[in-house]
């Protein structure tokens, strides 16, 4: 996002951009435990994909560790 020239919103990501890896693991993975959260993501992957698809087109190809992690 920075690098295309966007601001990252939430703030709070400020923060989350900042907290050690070991932190951050338990954080999400916490996180994940939530009914609501498992709920969120049982859509399937056809979401990510197209976020991670809309997110290249504007950085214009760009982004290869989405593409490592995007759904096929």
């Amino acid at each position: 996002m920075r690098r295309l020239g966007e601001r990252v919103t939430p703030s709070a990501m400020a923060v989350v951009e900042r907290l050690p890896a070991a932190v951050l693991t338990a954080l999400l993975w916490s996180t994940s435990r939530v009914p609501a959260i498992r709920k969120s993501g049982a859509a399937g992957p056809g979401e990510p994909r197209s976020l991670i698809d809309a997110m290249r087109m504007a950085a214009h190809g760009g982004l290869p560790a989405l593409l490592e992690i995007r759904p096929d």
